[in-house]
């Protein structure tokens, strides 16, 4: 008897997964038609310029690459305010 029932119980852990899966494809099919439809085409190609361009600068925000390449342009564009700030006063 206890091997039928596990034998069961593995069948239907199988069935419920295939269920699961169909269903999640299903909802993205879904969830990509919608959002195409609300994007549409122009705007489709401007989100995905931006999101890519997103997914390879900004997105990577943790790395250490792009939070010094930041700090070097914040630190720069401050010293350039304080050059032009400090030449105006001189003057």
């Amino acid at each position: 008897m206890y091997g039928r029932y596990t034998k069961d119980l593995g069948e239907f852990a199988k069935d419920e997964a295939r269920k699961l899966k169909i269903l999640e494809k299903r909802r993205k099919q879904e969830d990509r038609a919608r959002n195409k439809e609300l994007l549409g085409k122009r705007t489709s190609r401007v989100s995905k310029c931006f999101s890519w361009i997103w997914r390879h600068t900004f997105a990577r925000l943790g790395e250490d690459w792009v939070f010094l390449a930041l700090l070097g342009i914040i630190m720069a564009f401050l010293s350039y305010i304080m050059d032009k700030g400090i030449s105006i006063c001189t003057n």
